[in-house]
């Protein structure tokens, strides 16, 4: 049994066509739960009426996303086997009708292991999410890829991307996997980072991180986050982006990180709010003179 976990907040567009994708997987054994945080746009009734097989569960509209991933594992978990698996995807994703089966083959492949998901983006026709390799003592970090977006024929005869830090848009965890590490960390990532943190906590159990690259969700960059490096904004948004919980940028969740992952937190969270900084005002620079956004 899979268990698919879709965290909403409005949007109800994207979501149908997140749930119309998952039924017409060939893969059948599965249960989706989806985790409404307080939507305003009708999206609990639209659900209800045209997804009737969905499991609704509902936040105050202050879970975030780490809060409701959380919520819809523990309301499956007693019902899970170590062999059961848990997949996370977000609600502006879509994915071929083959999607989850190649997940799961590829896991059967590779066990002791979370797997995670290319990004397809429409926009740039280049793939995303290529892995990253954490360093405990600085930000500079190590990818597999110095771009952050490559063309997918790159990748022709390489069945995964080991990583690390991993982003849980279209993340497959095996039961065993949850009985062992738990949940995400909601107290200090309440929106961002929880699932590169889950990564970190997978490596240093022994449980392997993968990026299959056979399992590809298709997603428009510009849809998800705010981030500098792909949206276009003033140094009003970005000053604002530094205080909002909904910012990756947000300077008090960088402390924590650094706190928690790092072996000397001030240097490190020093050097994070330099890097971050100066490649906010790269990105600004690039799109000025050239028009393109930041691909490093």
């Amino acid at each position: 049994m899979v268990f698919i976990i879709i965290p909403v907040f409005n949007r109800i567009g994207l979501t149908v066509l997140c749930l119309e994708s998952i039924r017409q997987q060939t893969y059948r054994n599965y249960k989706i739960i989806l985790v409404d945080d307080g939507s305003t746009d009708g999206t609990r009734e639209r659900i209800k009426t045209d997804f009737p097989e969905v499991d609704i569960l509902s936040g105050d509209g202050h879970f975030f996303w780490t809060k409701c991933v959380n919520t819809a594992i523990l309301h499956v978990r007693d019902k899970m086997s170590d062999k059961d698996f848990i997949l996370h995807i977000n609600n502006d994703t879509t994915f071929e009708a083959s999607y989850i089966q190649n997940l799961l083959d590829f896991h059967e492949k590779y066990p002791n292991s979370i797997v995670g998901s290319l990004n397809y983006d429409p926009e740039t026709n280049l793939v995303s999410h290529l892995g990253v390799y954490h360093s405990q003592w600085t930000p500079f970090i190590k990818q597999n890829f110095r771009e952050e977006e490559i063309e997918l024929d790159r990748l022709k005869g390489t069945d995964y991307l080991k990583t690390i830090n991993i982003a849980a848009r279209g993340l497959l965890i095996p039961g065993y996997v949850i009985s062992k590490i738990g949940l995400f960390d909601e107290e200090n990532f309440p929106q961002y980072r929880s699932d590169e943190d889950y990564g970190i906590r997978c490596q240093k159990a022994g449980i392997n991180v993968y990026i299959s690259t056979t399992a590809i969700v298709y997603n428009s960059r510009l849809n998800t986050g705010w981030d500098h490096t792909i949206h276009k904004v003033t140094f009003r948004d970005f000053y604002k982006s530094l205080f909002s919980i909904l910012s990756t940028n947000n300077l008090y969740i960088r402390w924590k990180w650094a706190k928690k992952n790092s072996s000397l937190p001030p240097v490190y969270y020093f050097l994070d709010v330099a890097k971050l900084v100066g490649g906010f005002f790269k990105s600004m620079l690039i799109r000025r003179v050239l028009g393109k956004r930041l691909n490093y």
